[in-house]
């Protein structure tokens, strides 16, 4: 079907570009606006509407639509006759073939056709899994930083992290990040943490909405070998601004710990938690992150993090954890806090 097209033009031309410069940069943002706002059904009109009225009509939409929001493409199952001609324009003008045009349609005929049978589904399957994950869809951050001390004080701290966010279907929001943390001080390793983070997001009526996610998380300093922790509950947003941005959610979870020494333990526990996003110039945010987990050996985190722009997509970060054990294991410190200056990337 379509997913196969979009997955051949781009072994083609090494990316999904199917912009036709007859379509005015006006509708092309409304296209955009729409994606990143409206539902499938709402998109689907608005799509209707800007092909009624613009000269190449529903191929040269469906052409945008494929450049701007691809996850959309589903929704215009109807439009295939106009999809080979738009599909076609496109691969002829960036790779300049005569003849992979009619290659091409003639594969999108055989996907479209039923009576292919199964032996395209896995095709078809693979064309889903690369649209899924287009990094066009994705937005986040990479952050590296390494400190290296000799002379008086012999240390090394390495510090790696990544965010993953994406928009999904039904107004679902997804929001991941990676964590490493290792410092070895006159030979001897003083941390080694690994933190993992997914939660899915979803608005329902104003600023309400409801989240479900986890957490992994392995500090072999902190008297656990590893611990795990899944959850879901109600999201507020009492701004959501581009200048100041702030969440709140709270809802029951169960955690799993496994001590350095003694049996796994089990606890359902309650968390809060609190992101905050200030803009504090053009060039400069600030972010704050606390949760609690409040029951049997509660638990505060804080993060907070001040990101500076360099250049183009470049910044430095200087952010400072801190986490409290209320009932920390024996022979581990209640507090546990440490400072990073890292170099970090967006896309």
């Amino acid at each position: 079907m379509r997913y196969l097209i979009a997955l051949l033009v781009a072994v083609a031309s090494d990316h999904f570009s199917f912009a036709l410069a007859d379509l005015s940069d006006e509708y092309r943002l409304l296209i955009r606006a729409a994606d990143e706002t409206q539902s499938d059904p709402d998109f689907r009109k608005t799509v209707e509407l800007i092909a009624g009225v613009t000269e190449g009509g529903e191929a040269e939409v469906l052409a945008a639509v494929l450049d701007i929001a691809p996850r959309r493409e589903g929704l215009l199952v109807d439009w295939r006759e106009s999809e080979a001609g738009a599909t076609a324009d496109a691969v002829n003008m960036s790779t300049g073939s005569g003849d992979a045009p009619v290659m091409i349609a003639a594969v999108a005929d055989m996907a479209a056709d039923d009576s292919a049978g199964e032996g395209w589904a896995p095709v078809r399957k693979l064309a889903e899994a690369m649209i899924w994950i287009e990094p066009a869809e994705w937005s986040g951050r990479s952050r590296f930083g390494v400190t290296i001390d000799t002379g008086n004080t012999e240390q090394t701290d390495y510090n790696f992290a990544v965010e993953l966010d994406r928009e999904l279907d039904g107004g679902w929001g997804l929001d991941s990040k990676i964590e490493y943390h290792f410092t070895e001080s006159a030979g001897a390793v003083t941390r080694d943490n690994w933190l993992v983070e997914l939660r899915g997001e979803r608005n329902l009526i104003d600023a309400w909405g409801y989240y479900v996610g986890g957490t992994y998380e392995q500090d072999r300093l902190s008297g656990y070998q590893h611990a795990a922790f899944a959850t879901a509950g109600a999201l507020h947003q009492p701004f959501d601004g581009d200048r100041l941005a702030w969440d709140l959610r709270a809802g029951p979870g169960m955690r799993y710990r496994q001590p350095d020494n003694g049996e796994a333990e089990t606890d359902w526990i309650f968390e809060m938690g609190s992101i905050l996003n200030v803009a504090l110039s053009d060039t400069t945010d600030f972010a704050a992150e606390t949760t609690m987990l409040a029951g049997p050996a509660s638990r505060a985190d804080q993060r907070f993090a001040v990101t500076t722009a360099i250049a183009g997509d470049w910044g430095m970060q200087l952010a400072y954890r801190i986490k409290h054990e209320f009932e920390p294991q024996p022979g581990s410190e209640a507090t546990d806090s440490h400072l990073n200056v890292s170099i970090v990337r967006d896309f």
